[in-house]
């Protein structure tokens, strides 16, 4: 994520010529992270689910018979997507969000 923000300097730059605040721009950045973390998530616990299921069926599953995806550990899973998520972008951004106007319109990458 911080690569991300890093390549996107020049656009944060852009958003607060046009009026966005640090808040804004970091809650901006901080939401995207959490977003593509928790479908990240719910597509690993999909994925689980179907393995199991898979292996279930295959001829030597008989020990993943009883085998199931518990909603409380996808729970558990998909809170530990997004709180790793926001902490992979929270730094980026804050710092991002304090960036001046003039060095990031300034900035090559």
């Amino acid at each position: 994520m911080a690569m991300s923000i890093r390549e996107r300097i020049r656009e944060v730059a852009v958003l607060k010529t046009i009026g966005f605040t640090r808040n804004r721009v970091l809650a901006m950045f901080v939401g995207e992270a959490v977003a593509v973390s928790l479908v990240g998530g719910v597509l690993g616990v999909f994925l689980a689910s179907g393995l199991i299921r898979g292996m279930a069926q295959s001829p030597m599953g008989g020990m993943f018979r009883t085998a199931t995806v518990d909603w409380r550990m996808a729970l558990v899973s998909l809170t530990v997507a997004a709180v790793v998520g926001f902490l992979s972008a929270f730094i980026p951004s804050y710092r991002a969000s304090n960036l001046n106007i003039a060095e990031g319109l300034r900035h090559l990458g």
